[in-house]
């Protein structure tokens, strides 16, 4: 059987910084709507630690984004 090429989704930490800076926000502003501090949205948008789902939900929201943009697409073979 002949390998398929399959997309992978990963999270681009560059992203979350580059809509959040895009927003005109800062991490601390951020942080304050997620309930977080701007540490820990710093550290999201370094890839030291994921956010959860319904926090990549609300920044989404926030920075007037849809969450796709916070991902990378990329072919592998399966």
């Amino acid at each position: 059987m002949a390998a398929a090429a399959v997309l992978s989704h990963a999270l681009d930490p560059a992203s979350l910084r580059h809509a959040r800076r895009a927003a005109g926000l800062t991490q601390d502003d951020a942080g304050a709507v997620v309930g977080c501090t701007g540490a820990t949205v710093s550290r999201y948008e370094s890839g030291d630690i994921d956010p959860s789902a319904s926090v990549l939900g609300i920044l989404a929201g926030l920075y007037g984004v849809g969450v796709g943009a916070f991902y990378t697409t990329s072919p592998r073979m399966q």
